[in-house]
């Protein structure tokens, strides 16, 4: 268990130990029910690989790329342009000159 550990936490990514490697270790090899999917195994695969074609069936329908570079954004819409005045509190000048002549 601690060689896999071990292999499992290495920070460097090309040394570090892919899935075929962890399954293959002599701590996952001791049981041989793990190098075997059981049938909820096999069904939860099944599920998702129907919703990941249906996710990709979607997006393509769309017309969209699923990949999309780094901030890149499809549709924006401005719903209100902001500006500093708008944070600022309302003050009524009439009424202020107002009180101030009186």
């Amino acid at each position: 268990v601690k060689q896999l550990v071990i292999h499992l936490l290495e920070p460097d990514t090309n040394k570090r130990w892919r899935i075929d490697q962890v399954v293959d270790s002599d701590w996952i090899a001791l049981d041989p029910r793990f190098k075997v999917p059981t049938k909820a195994e096999e069904n939860a695969l099944a599920q998702a690989l129907i919703e990941r074609r249906q996710y990709l069936d979607g997006i393509s329908r769309k017309g969209k790329d699923p990949v999309k570079s780094k901030g890149e954004i499809d549709d924006m819409k401005v719903l209100k342009p902001t500006t500093h005045e708008d944070h600022l509190p309302r003050v009524d000048l009439q009424s202020t000159v107002t009180v101030a002549n009186e």
